[in-house]
């Protein structure tokens, strides 16, 4: 299965992308940068910094491995590991009822953390 990392929160001044690389060794997987063949994209998701190379390089690997989609299915991704910086009810959609749990909170991260929305 091909593997694009995005390496989140580079407009931070205490970001360490290099150390996000060494860590990712524990798991496995190595960049390129490292000598693997994993690309990696620098991205920062509130300035949009990276967003068009990490874009390029989902095209990119699309394009070598002749991938092919069906514009009439909904598309899916997995999100590996996700940390938000930002209170529940912060959430982006917001849901009609806090007993129901929220599509954000259903990420694969913290599916099983009980996230509530706000009402």
């Amino acid at each position: 299965m091909p593997l694009i990392v995005a390496i989140n929160k580079c407009d931070k001044p205490d970001a360490d992308p290099e150390k996000v690389r060494v860590e990712l060794l524990q798991h496995e997987v190595v960049v390129e940068k490292l000598g693997g063949d994993v690309q990696d994209v620098e991205v920062s998701a509130v300035t949009g910094k990276g967003i068009d190379d990490l874009l390029e390089a989902i095209a990119l690997q699309a394009e070598i491995l002749e991938l092919k989609a069906n514009p009439d299915r909904p598309a899916e991704g997995a999100v590996i590991e996700a940390k938000l910086d930002v209170p529940a009810v912060a959430r982006w959609p917001p849901c009609s009822s806090s007993a129901e749990p929220c599509a954000a909170a259903m990420s694969s991260s913290s599916a099983n953390s009980g996230a509530r929305c706000a009402p």
